[in-house]
């Protein structure tokens, strides 16, 4: 079978390269359509990785302008006119979205073409991962969400990388079968640290530094425990409020250690193997259910200070992998380490977060019940 990926972001394409992974390796053909302008750094993108098609998207440079929304409506444009031209040679299109145009224009190439077989995956909810409550029921926010939820339907499968999305998709998608894909690590099973300091706790944030993350709420935390020990802050990510994470946690009494963007899996955990925690933190207006940061401190067997509802409230609170943030919170508890956590974290995200398992999951979709291994 000839199966497309459509992502629009860098920051999905590790799902795509997995995706395209399981049905290579089921014995299928793979393309992966893709942007050339890269959402995290906002440069152009100029080589495309084996087995992508890279088509051009207007440059954007702020994640909340008109500029971003053109740019994903002249993509999404650009992507399914060639989608139309090769429909010949498509049998299943899987679309990753956001951005909600996406949805829209499948939904098109599944009216001309119904014997295409059409999953939609939410990989993010957009306009109600905004901070700004009020701003989502105004246009252009509002008209943002009824693409997606006006064309939804028109998949054969609904696929959600968390719960939270899932269930609020219900009541749109009634009768379309959906199922929840997490994200997933290719990462085997992580080699974890014997022993931590005692007389210092250590936190890292990782990832982008944006205005949906808690910047009051991380400085909080870290006054509250600085009440019992020192805190040092490791910090790998950028991001617009880079500097005013910096100055909060030093004002919170934190040493920080800034180590930039680290792509690199093997530095990225020796860094966190010398942390007690990872933060995440955001704000509580944001919708979602499992941050992609959140599956790297799992990875690296790192349990986790979250405020993250939903999904990550209940693994913490199941799994004990750390403490989620609220007034009720010992943080005499937090500061006293319990090193077993460590490998609760570890053993969670083997059972949940790895390649195999996500594998199984995509293959055991209804829609792909004719597709088999080699």
């Amino acid at each position: 079978m000839n199966i497309c990926i459509i992502t629009a972001f860098d920051t999905n394409e590790q799902r795509a390269d997995m995706l395209k992974r399981v049905f290579l390796e089921a014995g299928h053909s793979v393309i992966v359509l893709a942007s050339d302008w890269k959402h995290l750094e906002k440069v152009k993108r100029v080589e495309a990785k084996e087995g992508y098609r890279l088509f051009h998207a207007k440059p954007y440079y702020k994640n909340l302008s008109i500029d971003r929304i053109i740019s994903h409506v002249r993509l999404s444009r650009k992507i399914f006119n060639y989608v139309d031209k090769h429909h010949n040679e498509i049998d299943v299109l899987w679309v990753i979205f956001p951005p909600n145009s996406f949805v829209k224009d499948a939904a098109k190439i599944k009216e001309k073409y119904p014997q295409i077989k059409l999953v939609l995956d939410a990989n993010d909810f957009w306009p109600e991962t905004l901070p700004a409550e009020k701003a989502r029921n105004l246009w252009p926010m509002a008209y943002w969400r009824d693409l997606r939820n006006n064309h939804i339907n028109a998949a054969d499968q609904v696929v959600t990388e968390c719960q939270l999305f899932e269930d609020n998709l219900k009541p749109v998608i009634k009768d379309t079968p959906s199922k929840t894909i997490y994200l997933a690590r290719d990462i085997q099973k992580p080699q974890l640290p014997a022993a931590l300091p005692e007389d210092r706790i250590y936190l890292c944030w990782l990832g982008a530094i944006n205005n949906i993350i808690d910047i009051p709420k991380i400085q909080e935390v870290i006054e509250n425990i600085s009440r019992y020990k020192p805190v040092t802050l490791h910090i790998i990510g950028s991001g617009e409020n880079l500097d005013l994470l910096v100055e909060s946690a030093q004002s919170s009494g934190a040493a920080v250690l800034y180590h930039g963007i680290v792509y690199d899996q093997v530095e990225k955990k020796q860094i966190m193997d010398q942390c007690h925690y990872g933060l995440n933190i955001m704000k509580d207006t944001v919708v979602v259910g499992l941050t992609m940061k959140s599956l790297d401190y799992f990875a690296s067997g790192l349990p986790i200070l979250n405020t993250i509802k939903a999904d990550t409230w209940a693994f913490t609170e199941k799994e004990k992998i750390g403490f989620n943030v609220q007034p009720s919170l010992d943080y005499e508890q937090v500061v006293n380490y319990d090193i077993s956590m460590r490998q609760h974290t570890a053993d969670f995200y083997m059972n949940t977060f790895t390649y195999p398992v996500f594998k199984e999951n995509v293959l055991s979709l209804p829609v792909f019940e004719n597709l088999s291994e080699k």
